[in-house]
C-alpha cells in the first residue's frame, strides 16, 4: 500500500534532532542530522473499524512518545535499538514509500490505548511535558520511584467542541542498568477530562424527545472549531470558531481551568490576550451563567462523569461516550478578534499563542500571518 500522500509532521524534538511524520499503524522518525530513518511499528491489539490517524505527537521521554489520534490517545514505548536495517530502493511492506533521505531501520513499540469511542479529533496543541525523575532516597538503599510525567492538551472535534484533558503517565525505571535503551511500557496512564466548550453533545437512542438525529449529536450547534493552541505551561489557551450560517470567524482566549480545583477560585478576570483596533479587535467577555460550574444538579441524568474521574474507567459501550457526553467544566472565553471570510481564503486555520506576552499569530487559508497583540515599533528604531 502507498502512504505517500498520508504522511504529516506531528512532532519535532529539537533535542534528538528528530521529526515525526504519522500514519495510522506506524510513524517514522527522521533525524535531520543524520538523514536517518527509522520507522517505528506500533504493536497495538486495536482491530480499527474506523479510520485512527495521528492527530498530533509530543516526546514525553527519548523513548516515550504520546500520540493522539482521531478516536484514541496512545503512550507509545519504544523497545528496542533499531536493528534491521532496509535498503532506501526497498524495504518491507509499505514503508518503501517513506521519505528517502538515508539509511532506513526498523523498530517496535509498545501501545498503551485510551480510546474515544463517539469522538473525531482533528487538531490538537499540547503543554511543555512536566518529568519528576526518580531519585535515591537519603539514608538507605530502598528502590527509587518510578518517573512521572504530566501534561495537559486541547484538542477539538469539528463538530463536538473544544476538550481539555490533563494526562499523568508512570514510566518504570529500566531493569537492566548495562542496557539503559531497553525501556519497559509505562505502568500506568491516567487521562482525565478536566474541561469543555461543548458545541453539541450525543444523544441517547429511543428517548421520549422525539427522533434521534442522523449524526447522533444535538441541534442547535452554534458553529464549528477550526483550530485550537494550547500554551507552553498549560495555563492560557485560544481556539478558532466559524459561526454557523455565518461568514464571521471568532477568536476566543481563555485561562485554563486546573485540574482538581474548584470554579469559585478559577478566575479569568486578568485574562489579556493581543488584540488589534478596530471594529474587529474588541475585546467581550462571554458569560454563560448556567454552564459556568457544570454542578451535579438534583434529578439529572447521568450521562458524564464528575471531574477528576479517569477517562478510562467512564468509557463504556452502554453508554453514549461517557467520557465527553457531559463536561465537568464549561471552558469560557473572551472574544478577542473576529474577521469575516467570504470565500474560505481568510479562514483561519492555525493559531499559535505566547503565554508570557498574550501575542496571538494565525494563519489562514491562502497563505497570510497575521499577528494580534504586538507593540508598536517606537519611532527611528
Amino acid at each position: 500500500m502507498n502512504y505517500a500522500m498520508s504522511f504529516n509532521l506531528r512532532a519535532v524534538d529539537p533535542t534528538q534532532s528528530l521529526l515525526l511524520l504519522g500514519l495510522p499503524t506506524s510513524f517514522h522518525l527522521l533525524n535531520w542530522i543524520t538523514r536517518e530513518r527509522t520507522v517505528v511499528h506500533m504493536l497495538s491489539e486495536e482491530e480499527e473499524e474506523l479510520w485512527n490517524g495521528v492527530v498530533g505527537a509530543i516526546f514525553l521521554t527519548r523513548r516515550h512518545i504520546l500520540v493522539l489520534k482521531a478516536h484514541s490517545l496512545e503512550i507509545c514505548t519504544l523497545l528496542d535499538k533499531p536493528r534491521a536495517y532496509m535498503h532506501r530502493d526497498g524495504g518491507d511492506g509499505g514503508d518503501n514509500s517513506g521519505p528517502s533521505v538515508g539509511p532506513a531501520w526498523q523498530m517496535a513499540a509498545a501501545v498503551h490505548s485510551h480510546f474515544f469511542p463517539s469522538t473525531t479529533f482533528r487538531g490538537v496543541s499540547f503543554s511543555r511535558p512536566v518529568v519528576r525523575e526518580s531519585k535515591p532516597h537519603p539514608g538507605g538503599p530502598s528502590e527509587p520511584e518510578p518517573t512521572i510525567v504530566t501534561l495537559s492538551f486541547l484538542a477539538y472535534d469539528v463538530l463536538r467542541g473544544l476538550f481539555q484533558c490533563s494526562v499523568s503517565v508512570i514510566i518504570p525505571l529500566s531493569p537492566d542498568s548495562a542496557n539503559p535503551h531497553i525501556v519497559l511500557p509505562p505502568l500506568d496512564v491516567e487521562v482525565y477530562l478536566v474541561a469543555a466548550h461543548n458545541m453539541a453533545i450525543p444523544v441517547a437512542p429511543g428517548t421520549d424527545d422525539g427522533p434521534t438525529p442522523r449524526s447522533g449529536l444535538s441541534h442547535g450547534a452554534r458553529g464549528f472549531i477550526s483550530a485550537c493552541a494550547l500554551g507552553p505551561a498549560g495555563h492560557r489557551g485560544v481556539w478558532v470558531e466559524r459561526r454557523r450560517g455565518a461568514v464571521i470567524r471568532v477568536v476566543y482566549g481563555f485561562n485554563v481551568h486546573r485540574a482538581g480545583s474548584d470554579d469559585e477560585t478559577d478566575e479569568d478576570d486578568d485574562l489579556v490576550f493581543g488584540k488589534e483596533g478596530g471594529s474587529q479587535g474588541g475585546l467581550m467577555k462571554r458569560k454563560d451563567d448556567s454552564a459556568k460550574t457544570g454542578k451535579w444538579r438534583k434529578g439529572q441524568k447521568n450521562r458524564g462523569f464528575q471531574p477528576g474521574t479517569p477517562i478510562s474507567a467512564a468509557n463504556s459501550e452502554h453508554d453514549v461516550d461517557s467520557m465527553l457526553a457531559r463536561a465537568p467544566r464549561a471552558i469560557e472565553g473572551k472574544e478577542v478578534y473576529e474577521v469575516n471570510s467570504y470565500d474560505l481564503r481568510d479562514d483561519i486555520t492555525h493559531v499559535a499563542l505566547s503565554e508570557t506576552t498574550g501575542v496571538i499569530a494565525l494563519g489562514t487559508r491562502k497563505g497570510d500571518i497575521r499577528v494580534l497583540g504586538r507593540s508598536p515599533r517606537p519611532s527611528g528604531v
